[in-house]
């Protein structure tokens, strides 16, 4: 048992890296840049693409708070994106509390990013974050019905 403890521990590095896994930056409207991350899983996507799920940090994070989350669940078969917004983490301009319209327009620019991502099912991107996010999701999701999941 002791000489197959190194076969697995060398065998756990392989499955974590299989997916796509980008550190990126989006441009705003604005031109404010914003510091982001995507994660592809590693399997074939399923008939009509992978679902997919936007998490944002709470407040004074960084999409670095999101990582492992959109680890976890591009192992289960999501396309994940998360993004420090801005004024917090790495990205640009100044943090204007989470229900701001230019925060609020950040995160439907970034839930566009994310629907535009190969092989991503539309219709099925869903938004996860901290309790401070609840309102900043709902006022999103509120505006435009496509971006709910049904």
């Amino acid at each position: 048992m002791n000489r197959l403890l190194p076969i697995l521990f060398c065998l756990v590095p392989l499955t974590l890296t299989a997916q796509t896994q980008k550190d990126t930056i989006l441009t705003m409207s604005d031109a404010v840049v914003l510091d982001a991350l995507y994660i592809v899983p590693a399997s074939p996507p399923p008939a009509g693409g992978y679902p997919a799920i936007v998490f944002v940090h709470g407040f004074s994070g960084s999409k670095e708070d999101v990582r492992s989350w959109a680890l976890s669940y591009a192992q289960r078969g999501y396309v994940t994106s998360g993004y420090s917004v801005r004024g917090q983490g790495g990205s640009g301009g100044e943090f204007d509390f989470f229900t701001s319209e230019r925060v609020l327009a950040d995160l439907k620019a970034v839930i566009d990013f994310t629907k535009a991502l190969p092989d991503v099912r539309a219709d099925r991107v869903a938004v996860a974050g901290g309790r401070r996010n609840v309102t900043m999701h709902r006022e999103v999701l509120s505006t435009n019905k496509t971006d709910r999941l049904g």
